[in-house]
């Protein structure tokens, strides 16, 4: 199920990455909408901070990741997600490590994780 999900979030952030700032605002928007109904808060704050990653608001995308993970802890692609902007934004590796290590533990499946972890 969760390999499943991130699939679902990787590809849907691979689609956003071709959409305009503008586009982007509008997804979030609407999925801030769809939270008090969403079956799986948890996917839909993940996306969030995949979005603000987008738009390179980092302490917008932490604050999403870190929801999901209050939410779901078993949640890889918000590890995931934690651990880029320690290791991409903030330039601290050592931080973005247990990150990565949480994801490549929930979800052995997921490539990009795990190529996180090992250039870390």
């Amino acid at each position: 199920m969760y390999a499943i999900l991130t699939f679902i979030l990787l590809f849907t952030n691979s689609l956003s990455a071709q959409t305009p700032p503008d586009g982007v605002h509008k997804l979030i928007a609407q999925l801030k909408s769809s939270l008090p109904n969403a079956t799986d808060p948890a996917a839909v704050q993940a996306r969030l901070g995949l979005l603000y990653l987008r738009l390179e608001q980092a302490d917008s995308a932490q604050a999403a990741f870190s929801r999901a993970l209050q939410q779901n802890p078993n949640l890889a692609i918000a590890h995931t997600g934690l651990g880029r902007i320690e290791l991409e934004i903030k330039e601290r590796p050592k931080d973005a490590l247990s990150h990565f290590e949480a994801a490549a533990n929930v979800d052995t499946i997921d490539a990009r994780s795990h190529d996180l972890l090992i250039k870390t």
